[in-house]
C-alpha cells in the first residue's frame, strides 16, 4: 500500500468494524478527505502523512488501533 493511502485504509478498517454499509463508509470518507485538503489549501502546503498521523496522535483519534506497529511505535 502507498504512504497516502494509508489513511483511507484507516478509515475503511475503522468503518468495517463498526458495522457501517460501503455507501456510508465513503460518505465518511469523502468528508474527512475534504477536510483535509481544505487545510492543504488554507495553509498552502501538501499534504503530508507523517503530519497527519501526529495529529491524529495528538488527538487520540479513533483510528489509533488501526494504525501499524511501525505507526505508533514512536509515539511519546
Amino acid at each position: 500500500m502507498t504512504p497516502s493511502a494509508r489513511p483511507l485504509r484507516l478509515g475503511l478498517e475503522q468503518r468495517k468494524a463498526a458495522g457501517h454499509g460501503f455507501q456510508a463508509t465513503l460518505r465518511a470518507l469523502a468528508y474527512k478527505w475534504i477536510r483535509i485538503l481544505f487545510r492543504c489549501w488554507k495553509n498552502d502546503s501538501l499534504y503530508n502523512e507523517t503530519h497527519h498521523l501526529e495529529k491524529l496522535r495528538a488527538k487520540n483519534s479513533p483510528l489509533l488501533p488501526f494504525l501499524p506497529p511501525e505507526a505508533t511505535s514512536n509515539a511519546a
